[in-house]
């Protein structure tokens, strides 16, 4: 893992969400997606597994009282869940879709949650976009 990747990911999510008033999906997650950005099947599995928190969250919350830490505890976890079982799964069952297991564990659930405030055009945007920016400016930090 490049440390200097994730401190320019927080830099550059930090300078995009002043400037634009958006969240990219979190302060960590242009990071760990720029780490990734060369294995585009990861990023589907992470966007995936991020829909599927977002999906259980939606049907959840039609039965249950969920709110503040409770809401984010339910986005965070599912996405989580779906995230370890795209890890083990594909794997398994599907020998050649292995590349599909989700980044880590928590970027999935700081995506559904960004996706739930602001909306997953918008988040998936401005992730890309930070995701872009991180990538681009990392690879001429460490090209130095």
């Amino acid at each position: 893992m490049n440390h200097e990747t994730l401190l320019i990911g927080f830099l550059v999510a930090m300078v995009f969400h002043e400037l634009t008033g958006i969240y990219p999906g979190g302060i960590v997650v242009p990071a760990y997606l720029a780490l990734y950005a060369g294995e585009p099947a990861r990023l589907a599995g992470t966007a995936a597994a991020a829909a599927v928190g977002l999906g259980a969250y939606r049907l959840l919350s039609t039965r249950l009282l969920l709110f503040g830490r409770r809401r984010f505890f339910v986005l965070v976890t599912v996405s989580g869940l779906a995230a370890l079982a795209s890890g083990l799964f594909f794997p398994s069952f599907l020998p050649e879709a292995a590349g599909w297991r989700a980044v880590g564990i928590v970027v999935p659930g700081l995506l559904a949650d960004s996706c739930r405030k602001q909306g997953a055009l918008v988040t998936g945007a401005a992730a890309c976009t930070a995701m872009t920016a991180t990538y681009l400016l990392s690879r001429l930090v460490l090209s130095w």
